[in-house]
C-alpha cells in the first residue's frame, strides 16, 4: 500500500502470489485502521459510519497504530467481535459500581 501524486491510497497486490500484478486505488475520503480479534482491517469513515474496505493480512495486528502513523490514517478503532467485548465489559463495570473514567469527566 502506498500513497500517488494526488494522496490517494494505492494497493499494489499478486493475486494467489503468482498472477500479475494489480492495481487498486482507493476512493478519496478519511481512512482509518481497525483493530478486530484475529485481523486488522482499513476503513473508510465518515462523520458517524465506518466501512470496511479491505482485510489486512494478519501478520499486521498489533501494529495498527504504526500503520496509522506510515499512511496518515486518521485513527485506529476497534471492530467487530473486539469492540462488542469491550462494551460488554465496560458495561458489566458500570453494572458493578466501578466508575469508568471518560475523556472530559
Amino acid at each position: 500500500m502506498s500513497r500517488d501524486e494526488k494522496g490517494q491510497l494505492v494497493l499494489k497486490f499478486r493475486p494467489w502470489l503468482v498472477l500479475p500484478a494489480r492495481v487498486l486505488v482507493l476512493p478519496e475520503g478519511k481512512y482509518a485502521v481497525g483493530r478486530g480479534l484475529l485481523y486488522s482491517e482499513l476503513l473508510q469513515v465518515d462523520d458517524n459510519y465506518a466501512k470496511a474496505m479491505l482485510d489486512l493480512p494478519p501478520r499486521y495486528r498489533t501494529h495498527e497504530h504504526e500503520l496509522a502513523a506510515i499512511y496518515n490514517l486518521v485513527e485506529v478503532q476497534d471492530v467487530g467481535v473486539l469492540k462488542g467485548s469491550k462494551a460488554v465489559w465496560r458495561w458489566l463495570k458500570e453494572l458493578l459500581g466501578f466508575r469508568v473514567q471518560r475523556l472530559g469527566q
